[in-house]
């Protein structure tokens, strides 16, 4: 015969053995009812049964009020023709019912991967959740039965974890690391896993999140800060995104694939895009198949956090070449501009790489843009259109190491790119051939040349001249915010101040803030007080940053400011210059609260010592 099902797990849920819900309102009996079904067929004292629910009666109606308790079970059942409630003598017992506690445990007991799954699929919420018998024995014994399910749950979700971690299942287990922490927000090393899977995927936005999670949540609880093991984790995050991404964070909605609103339809549609195809130098192959498959696992994992940071989206990987496009399905505006920093990044990544190998690793780039057909289908974005077939032509015409771009990219930046038109692409059904661009050096914003004439802002601009003139005379700094729409002229305004203040005797420092990070130099309290220490930084053909040589100048500058010992830590470590054993261990004792305000009285000593010497105007 079917059977009737108990479920205790979230609530009270008492069924037929074809689903429907069987009515039982009483509450003790629903207490004596879930009492008897975690027996599992052991036979219950009646006294004990009265004694757990109505112990503040005498004998004879707690006895009487069981008689009445066991008979709307009973009848409850029977009338959904289930006669599973048993009484022999001074016992009661419950025959055979499904419990979903008691399948919980087994599952649990087993450990196998479908078992596993199975019970954290069962464990919907703690057992008879929201349930009072307002009967403070059978409440004491419910409390400690929630808490040793919860600590099985808890167990078999860590199992489950495991099993998906070592499988490769990223989804599966961030899916089992957030139920785990659904559960107790407190377990550190669960927090731990969850940022690494977020690192796997390329969210690095979602797994600093989760960091400020897991801290808050340790704070608001125990009072205590993370780990030194998160920690490192957290700083080793933060080194990741200033160093191979250049500066450029994850897009503020906080996760590596495109929201909701941003995803394209999969019937085709006509779209202006960016085509990035990079592909490795045929040299990279006299590596051995093992070193050169794990440097090639570890460029894509970095090409697909670029992709992320910068809003584009990978559409293949075939091979050694991948493509990434821009301004699908969102465009924004400044595409061109993501795709170089893009690029540029590529080739710094990879020369790291090739470092840690001790092997030659170069890359080729392409990049093209126009109109493309894009559509979404099972298998990811497809790209149709003349400006993938320009990219990979630019991409095959390239020199190893070098990023090579079609003319509509040249012309979208203009000033920003020193390069050299060296070759053409030719494409079917166009007469033309298209030029292509060698790049020799991608400018920031702050380094290109003004490409206009200024005018029609002659008032503020003598509004600005004013404030500066105060300060000079005053001694005191002031603070003045740009507003406007976009585009009518607020960079401009700004650059011309600076060039006025220069030619008043005051020293300017300009740091760019991008919505898709900083400037070719990194974050942006980095490039200022870089700025303030008078070190100007260096590019390569490419535009990334020629960290050797940048890092030398920063060194000998620290030592001519001379700064203190409790100043100079927090300055190697924004640079990331060589700190002694004591230093680095200060460091890591450090919560990031610590490090962030020694961040802050670093950029105050700058500031205030360059300003002693000279009137400063800093524009952000």
């Amino acid at each position: 015969m079917a059977r009737a099902r108990l479920d205790l797990f979230g609530g009270f849920q008492l069924s037929s053995a074809a689903g429907t819900p069987i009515p039982l309102t009483a509450r003790k009996a629903r207490a004596v009812l879930a009492y008897l079904a975690l027996a599992q067929g052991r036979a219950q004292p009646r006294d004990k049964l009265a004694a757990l629910c109505w112990a503040e009666s005498n004998a004879e109606q707690a006895r009487s009020s069981l008689r009445q308790a066991l008979s709307a079970a009973r009848r409850a059942l029977e009338e959904a023709g289930q006669h599973v409630v048993l009484a022999e003598g001074d016992s009661v017992t419950l025959g055979e019912i499904e419990v979903d506690v008691c399948e919980f445990e087994q599952c649990a007991r087993e450990a196998t991967p479908a078992s596993l799954a199975r019970a954290a699929a069962l464990y919907r919420g703690d057992l008879l959740e929201g349930f009072h018998a307002a009967a403070p024995a059978f409440d004491h014994w419910l409390a400690i039965e929630r808490e040793r399910l919860r600590g099985v749950a808890l167990a078999v979700m860590a199992r489950l974890l495991a099993h998906h971690e070592q499988a490769g299942e990223t989804e599966q287990a961030i899916a089992s690391a957030t139920r785990l922490l659904a559960l107790d927000p407190l377990q550190e090393n669960v927090h731990r896993a969850l940022i690494r899977l977020y690192e796997r995927q390329g969210r690095q936005a979602l797994a600093l999140k989760q960091y400020r999670l897991c801290r808050a949540a340790l704070q608001r609880e125990l009072g205590v800060s993370p780990e030194p093991e998160t920690e490192a984790l957290y700083q080793a995050m933060l080194r990741a995104r200033r160093e191979p991404v250049a500066g450029m964070p994850a897009g503020d909605d906080g996760a590596a694939v495109p929201p909701a609103s941003a995803v394209i339809a999969a019937e085709p549609q006509l779209r202006h895009a960016v085509v990035l195809v990079a592909s490795l130098d045929d040299s990279s192959a006299g590596l051995e198949p093992e070193p050169l498959h794990d440097a090639l696992a570890r460029w894509r994992r970095h090409a697909r956090a670029l992709a992320s940071a910068c809003d584009g989206h990978i559409t293949d990987e075939i091979g050694t070449r991948l493509t990434i496009v821009f301004g699908v399905p969102v465009a924004h505006g400044n595409d061109a501009e993501r795709a170089l920093h893009t690029a540029g990044a590529l080739h710094a990544g990879l020369a790291r790489l090739a470092e840690s190998a001790n092997a030659r690793l170069l890359a080729r780039v392409g990049l093209a843009s126009g109109q493309v057909l894009a559509a979404c289908g099972e298998s990811g974005m497809t790209l149709t259109g003349g400006p993938v077939g320009v990219a990979l032509q630019a991409m095959e015409r390239a020199e190893p190491g070098a990023t090579m771009v079609s003319n509509r990219v040249y012309q979208a930046l203009p000033g920003r790119l020193e390069a050299d038109c060296v070759a053409h692409a030719v494409l079917p059904g166009v007469a033309e051939p298209i030029p292509l661009w060698r790049v020799r050096r991608f400018l920031g914003v702050e380094q290109a040349p003004a490409q206009h004439a200024f005018v029609g802002r002659q008032a503020e601009l003598a509004q600005l001249a004013g404030v500066a003139d105060s300060c000079l005379r005053s001694g005191h700094g002031r603070v003045v915010l740009i507003r406007g729409e976009a585009g009518i002229g607020k960079s401009r305004l700004a650059d011309r101040f600076v060039a006025l203040a220069r030619e008043h005797g005051l020293e300017a420092h300009r740091v760019l803030v991008l919505d898709f990070g900083a400037g070719s130099g990194g974050d942006p309290l980095r490039m200022l007080a870089r700025s303030l220490l008078g070190v100007a930084p260096r590019t390569d053909a490419n535009g990334a940053a020629a960290e050797e040589a940048t890092g030398a100048a920063i060194g000998q500058a620290l030592a001519a400011w001379q700064l203190g010992e409790d100043e100079l830590v927090f300055a190697r470590d924004m640079f990331e210059q060589p700190q002694s054993q004591e230093q680095a261990a200060a460091l890591a004792a450090m919560d990031a609260a610590s490090r962030q305000r020694g961040a802050q009285r670093l950029m105050v000593t700058l500031a205030t010592r360059r300003s002693a010497v000279r009137a400063q105007l800093i524009v952000v």
